[in-house]
């Protein structure tokens, strides 16, 4: 099957596509709902994957977290980290259960990766999903900091990798 792949800031997205992220984020059940539009908004990118009929069924984003998340993770791993060393994080990752185990997530980091590599930050996950560590780890992630339970899993681990200047 065929898919497509997009990357866009927020502000070139249209209203659907930017409800559709919102609900497939919602759907994944592992954020906060209360601001959680305003913060899809300040994302620096979303990523897209759409299947044949033109539905999207996988998102991504590289995010801009608020200085409360990032203390939060900060102090949760462990990690000899400033709040303003964290510009971006790769987050909101979800495809329909029914797209599932097909590698269209990882496609879709992907993209969102080769587009943020010009650019001079780190980047930071945090997951307890073994696909997702094993996709940070195959692309130049370090796993940092101690693992911790968060209020929606266990065993959550914290990874970076810096871009740009080295």
């Amino acid at each position: 099957m065929e898919y497509k792949y997009l990357i866009k800031e927020p502000n070139s997205c249209s209203e659907h596509e930017i409800h559709k992220f919102y609900d497939l984020v919602v759907k994944g059940g592992k954020v906060k709902l209360e601001g959680l539009r305003e913060r899809i908004l300040n994302c620096k990118l979303l990523a897209f994957c759409y299947n044949t009929s033109n539905e999207i069924i996988a998102i991504s984003s590289i995010k801009k977290p608020q200085k409360s998340y990032i203390t939060k993770v900060i102090k949760n791993a462990n990690l000899d980290r400033l709040h303003t060393d964290l510009q971006f994080e790769l987050g909101y990752s979800f495809t329909d259960v029914e797209y599932r185990r097909k590698g269209i997530n990882g496609n879709l980091k992907a993209h969102l990766l080769d587009a943020i590599k010009v650019e001079d930050c780190l980047v930071f996950s945090t997951t307890a999903i073994t696909s997702s560590q094993i996709f940070l780890e195959n692309n130049g992630f370090i796993c940092y900091g101690k693992s911790y339970d968060g209020e929606n899993d266990r065993d959550i681990k914290y990874y970076e990798k810096r871009f740009g200047k080295i």
